[in-house]
């Protein structure tokens, strides 16, 4: 059986790449048209495609996770 080591050699290279990560999470949210507290997106501003969607009438947390689908009995 193995165990993982709290600290390793990569381990400072491990926490530069989690905080570049969490870095480019950051400034990507509002290029990715995310909803912020200041940033509201319209419905006109929407390509085709994502009007369509919009126009479905179902609210997005209305939608259930799949897992049960993963689940053997």
């Amino acid at each position: 059986m193995s165990v993982r080591r709290a600290t390793g050699p990569d381990a400072s290279h491990v926490a530069k790449l989690q905080k570049e990560l969490a870095d480019l999470k950051s400034t990507s949210a509002p290029a990715n048209g995310l909803t912020t507290a200041g940033n509201k997106v319209s419905f006109e501003s929407l390509s085709e495609n994502e009007k369509s969607a919009a126009s479905l009438g179902v609210h997005p947390d209305s939608w259930k996770p799949i897992g049960f689908l993963n689940v053997s009995d």
